[in-house]
């Protein structure tokens, strides 16, 4: 049953407001499958914070795109959103 993800490359979680950063860590973390698989995710317009994001760049080796975006808004280092 640990397997359901081996090769889910490609996640689009756009404007999703239930994504959290701890649903961002349980993803990327050591033990998920998706950490190795995981090459695109686009978490646009979604409220995480930098905790989460920290954690898929870290964790997620074979990533290749990821889309942080808000809707109107830049992403900067300011923003201190924690879910």
């Amino acid at each position: 049953t640990g397997h359901k993800f081996n090769f889910l490359r490609v996640l689009d979680l756009q404007n999703c407001k239930e994504i959290t950063d701890s649903f961002l860590c349980a993803i990327s973390g050591g033990t998920s499958a998706c950490s190795r698989s995981l090459e695109v995710l686009d978490i646009r317009d979604c409220h995480v914070g930098d905790n989460g994001v920290m954690s898929v760049l870290l964790g997620c080796g074979g990533l290749r795109q990821l889309d942080v975006s808000r809707r109107g808004l830049p992403v900067t280092d300011d923003d201190q959103r924690v879910s």
